[in-house]
């Protein structure tokens, strides 16, 4: 067991499927919030705004998304806070594993993130496929104000989408007859299918990106280490988008 490990009893199976769903449910309500507004006002300034077309445009639209996802990561991480506090045999930082890790750990695994984005970006270019997604590229282009949106990328978005995943969802899942093996895969596969806005060999790639979080976090006893390993992932595609966007189209 590793030294992190604490006596937290997290919420059973059921439990932790039911209280994901709310916040999974939150999570959308506030999505179909957002966009709401976000079409209201637009519509207000342009009248004559083709609604079709613009329906489209929205999935890929840059401020849109940096908006949204700073507000459902104020809200998913609320109800995570929430939810694992009210389980009277646990404690936050136990249920969650907010512990600390070493720089040295750290920088470790930060590394093994950095080899397999090289790694990834020398078979992608070898396949003849794209490095930069489409929908990478027009939401940049869209960003209108692109603090916002590296803000929503790299830090928003990994600490809500890692308590999650590899906090609440994990803890639920690690407990029961799947152990530690089924956590790790579970919920990689449920992490990779939230990605819908990209393709098959994209998704396979955050797939595999979940099960070195997974095995990560569970080897440190730490979701700090998941948490940062994402966050230096997204900066390194975001930062890719940018040069690409910059330097070369």
């Amino acid at each position: 067991m590793n030294e992190h490990e604490s006596s937290s009893v997290p919420w059973g199976i059921w439990a932790t499927i039911g209280l994901s769903l709310v916040i999974v449910a939150c999570f959308l309500l506030v999505q179909v919030l957002g966009a709401g507004l976000f079409t209201m006002i637009v519509q207000n300034n342009n009248p004559d705004l083709d609604f079709e077309e613009f329906s489209i445009s929205l999935q890929t639209n840059g401020f849109l998304i940096a908006s949204v996802t700073c507000a459902t990561t104020a809200t998913t991480v609320g109800l995570i806070a929430l939810f694992a506090s009210l389980r009277k045999r646990a404690t936050l930082r136990g249920y969650l594993h907010l512990y600390p890790v070493s720089v040295k750990t750290l920088c470790t695994w930060i590394g093994v993130a950095l080899v397999f984005a090289i790694a990834w970006d020398g078979l992608t270019y070898l396949l003849g496929r794209a490095i930069i997604p489409e929908f990478m590229l027009r939401a940049y282009v869209t960003a209108y104000f692109v603090p916002l949106l590296w803000l929503a990328i790299v830090i928003a978005a990994p600490l809500a989408e890692e308590l999650f995943f590899r906090g609440f969802l994990f803890e639920g899942i690690r407990y029961t007859r799947l152990g530690a093996t089924g956590a790790v895969v579970i919920t990689s596969l449920l992490w990779a299918l939230i990605h819908l806005q990209y393709g098959p060999y994209e998704i396979s790639t955050v797939f595999i990106l979940g099960l070195i979080f997974g095995v990560a976090r569970l080897l440190t006893g730490s979701i700090y280490t998941s948490i940062a390993m994402h966050a230096f992932v997204n900066l390194v595609a975001t930062v890719e988008v940018a040069v690409y966007i910059h330097y070369f189209r």
